[in-house]
């Protein structure tokens, strides 16, 4: 059972047809995690913990608080990881160890390798609400309906056909921003301005320049001024 803010993310498969799985608010499974409690044994997973990819657990575990285990670590049988307890990445921690609050273990089998400071703990609150806040992101995607799903996929379809003034009007609609007349004159300009610099720049790659051709893409008044005074000294000389 996971509670409020919790997330399990793709692939990620909790076996718990023969064990019980607990898991506390807004911890993070994420993807291709394995947890296997065998018949009988119960894995704990408190609040705010981070359990990263291809992570492996098995039953009678106890994850506390701010636990985090890293990218493919595996927790054996009985083991316990304190609050802010580091599980290094690829670590194995043997059946029945405990990971003490604050302590970084690391290898295989996983051993002490040193203790976290204030900085570090801070990293770990600062990744796991960039955790969080991703997890919204996909949980907002995934929960359209197929209805849902597909009057998105028109709207979009609608706007990539609309020309680029009246689309970024739309888009800022869409988030209820004000547009006064003066922005909407603004923002016609502006969409003109980068369409005929784009169209500059396309022109000029599409063929091979002359002789001060590139030049007078950007400044063509003066270089054919220049050009044509060349042209006269040539003659004259």
């Amino acid at each position: 059972m996971a509670q409020r803010g919790s997330s399990i993310w793709y692939g990620a498969t909790l076996r718990g047809d023969l064990g019980a799985i607990r898991i506390g608010q807004q911890a993070i499974i994420q993807d291709l995690v394995t947890i296997k409690p065998k018949t009988g044994q119960t894995v704990t997973i408190e609040d705010e913990v981070v359990v990263s990819s291809k992570a492996f657990l098995e039953g009678n575990t106890t994850l506390k608080e701010r636990a985090f285990i890293g990218l493919g670590a595996s927790v054996g049988e009985g083991c316990t990881v304190e609050a802010y307890g580091v599980l290094a990445a690829g670590a194995v921690l043997l059946k029945g160890s405990t990971v003490g609050a604050g302590q970084v273990f690391a290898g295989n089998p996983a051993q002490l390798v040193r203790s976290i400071g204030p900085a570090e703990r801070e990293a770990l609150d600062e990744y796991h609400q960039e955790l969080l806040q991703l997890a919204s992101v996909h949980q907002d995607g995934n929960g359209m309906s197929f209805r849902d799903a597909l009057d998105e996929a028109d709207y979009q379809s609608t706007m990539e056909r609309l020309p680029m003034a009246r689309r970024m009007e739309q888009f800022l609609k869409d988030i209820n921003m004000p547009i006064t007349s003066e922005d909407r004159e603004y923002n016609e300009q502006r969409v003109f301005m980068k369409d005929k610099h784009q169209y500059s720049r396309d022109q000029f790659w599409r063929h091979e320049p002359q002789n001060y051709q590139q030049d007078m893409f950007n400044y063509p008044e003066n270089f054919k001024i220049y050009g044509e005074n060349y042209q006269r000294y040539q003659e004259v000389e």
